[in-house]
């Protein structure tokens, strides 16, 4: 059985750092997503990470370290841009790719001799890794291939006896895993979009570029309905979902909207999932979860222009369509 440690009722964590430092696993928040974790230096209690989420053995983890002494401890050549980016963005959502040393197990960095490693921005995290005295795991906590979690009830769900704990720290502030970057002769190299942007680090006078690799799992945002983004300017908008809904009566349809336009649709569709563009990355998680447990044949996305973090909701929207647009 697995036991609920509820940080918001001041729950003692000293018997889950225990637990985890001599090889359990624990679900636990950032301001990301939920991580599922272990001891990172321990590779029996890392075997269990890809067990209990389903994860191939080739597929590297991220590690989490409390401060930059435990980040010396496994990894080695960090250069004058790693520093800058530490110093501009740790604590907080962006994990940077290192050459490891040899005191992590193959079984954490896939057989590759690097690893991403982050400090989290939640303070609750860091004092948990600093309880527990040793880097842990971090990969998202969910079954490989389904939507990552940002509220503990959902772990829970999910995971209620398969691992030691859960620790609830109530729903992930920024709702979106860490952006993934990694320096290459002098340019910063995003391998994953986050909350952090391009924008954000060339900001520190440093060369950043995009970098195209190919998805070990495409079925990560998978919402187990067909889904499509509706791509057209607000004025037209309407228009375009009319038009989708009057030529498509013989589907079940949804769609994850705007609040603006939920008296317009919600009555001539079977679910409307609103979302409000101010928070929907903290809530997209939410979002596609409800999207997953409806009975819909194809949701309607409409797309997401007037925030900061466009680019990455619409990224990730995207893939949860596979690309499929209107």
């Amino acid at each position: 059985m697995t036991k609920l440690i509820d940080l918001k009722k001041n729950d003692n964590i000293e018997e889950c750092a225990k637990c985890i430092k001599n090889g359990g696993v624990m679900i636990f928040p950032t301001e990301t997503v939920y991580g599922i974790g272990t001891n990172a230096l321990d590779k029996e209690a890392v075997d269990k990470i890809f067990t209990v989420k389903g994860r191939k053995s080739d597929n590297p983890l991220i590690v989490l370290v409390s401060n930059t002494i435990m980040l010396d401890k496994i990894v080695s050549n960090i250069n004058e841009i790693h520093r800058k980016l530490i110093e501009n963005f740790w604590p907080g959502p962006l994990t940077i790719i290192f050459d490891k040393k040899d005191v992590l197990p193959e079984n954490v960095t896939g057989g590759f001799d690097t690893v991403g490693v982050r400090i989290p921005g939640n303070s609750l995290t860091r004092k948990i890794i600093e309880k527990i005295g040793v880097p842990i795991t971090a990969p998202s906590a969910n079954i490989s291939g389904k939507l990552s979690i940002i509220d503990a009830s959902i772990a829970y769900r999910e995971f209620n006896g398969k691992v030691d704990y859960i620790i609830d720290g109530g729903l992930s502030d920024i709702g979106i895993e860490s952006t993934i970057v990694k320096v290459e002769d002098g340019i910063v190299k995003i391998l994953r979009c986050g909350s952090i942007l391009k924008e954000d680090i060339e900001k520190l006078g440093i060369e950043v570029e995009f970098s195209s690799i190919p998805s070990r799992n495409n079925k990560h945002y998978d919402i187990e309905s067909d889904a499509i983004v509706v791509t057209v300017e607000d004025k037209d908008i309407i228009h375009k979902i009319d038009e989708y809904i009057s030529n498509n009566t013989d589907k079940k349809i949804g769609i994850i909207g705007s609040c603006k336009n939920y008296d317009v649709f919600s009555s001539r569709v079977d679910k409307y999932i609103k979302f409000d563009e101010d928070n929907i990355m903290k809530n997209l998680y939410n979002i596609l979860n409800e999207a997953k447990e409806a009975d819909i044949d194809v949701f309607l996305i409409e797309s997401v222009k007037n925030t900061n973090e466009s680019q990455v909701i619409m990224n990730k929207l995207m893939q949860v369509s596979n690309n499929k647009i209107i």
